[in-house]
């Protein structure tokens, strides 16, 4: 088998992770399942849980790097199908944004390594065979929300965005489409729940973590009120 370097293509509205048959398929899911547990992924280690010889993972696998790019990239698109699946099609536009937020949160805490595990993607080598593809899975986790901020503008419901400083536009062709300014916006509200996620996080408050909690509203509405309602109702 030829090494892994073009999944399917995403279908965005309905984002599932890559599963590959055979030998890669199983090297994959133990390297998933050491991330979903919070160890490091050890080729050698693989091999030895599947009777490998030390070479044969890299007959679908470039080296680790492309392996973790690959680990990153399903555990993103995890994250998106959850999200999706949480964030109602249609409704109002603030609701459907919050609802977004709620299940970027409640997928991080109820993921806790992975999570940890898939953001680092970002300082992972861009030479892997998979790196494109990490940056394609991370913009399916903002469609459901982009949509909603789509929705409320193109409906009256969130003010105009101000122009500020370049930022680069979100197209998901027939999905979804931010220009620069609207891109601006929303990658502020991203700022502010991942943030907030990661102190939560950070500060060990995730222990018996409130699945609604009311800070979280809060600060998310503060930023929705700020930014985009500007007094409406």
């Amino acid at each position: 088998m030829a090494q892994i370097s073009e999944p399917p293509a995403i279908d965005y509205r309905d984002p599932r992770p890559f599963h590959p048959t055979g030998t890669a398929g199983r090297i994959l899911q133990l390297a998933t399942e050491a991330a979903e547990q919070g160890r490091p992924i050890v080729i050698r280690e693989i091999c030895r849980q599947l009777s490998l010889t030390p070479g044969a993972p890299y007959s679908h696998f470039a080296n680790s790097a492309h392996l973790e790019s690959v680990v990153a990239y399903n555990g993103l698109l995890a994250m998106a199908a959850a999200i999706t699946a949480d964030t109602p099609e249609s409704g109002d536009p603030q609701e459907r944004l919050l609802a977004a937020c709620r299940a970027y949160r409640r997928w991080a805490l109820s993921n806790r390594p992975m999570f940890g595990f898939v953001f680092p993607s970002a300082g992972r080598p861009h030479d892997t065979p998979f790196a494109r593809h990490v940056i394609l899975a991370s913009q399916a986790i903002a469609v459901p929300a982009s949509k909603a901020l789509r929705d409320g503008w193109d409906c009256g419901r969130f003010t105009p965005p101000t122009p500020g400083p370049p930022a680069h536009p979100l197209e998901v062709p027939g999905v979804v489409s931010l220009d620069m300014d609207e891109s601006r916006v929303a990658n502020s509200l991203w700022i502010n729940v991942h943030g907030a996620v990661v102190i939560e996080l950070a500060m060990g408050t995730h222990d018996g973590w409130d699945p609604a909690d009311p800070m979280f509203d809060w600060l998310v509405e503060t930023h929705m009120n700020a930014h985009l309602t500007s007094g409406r109702s």
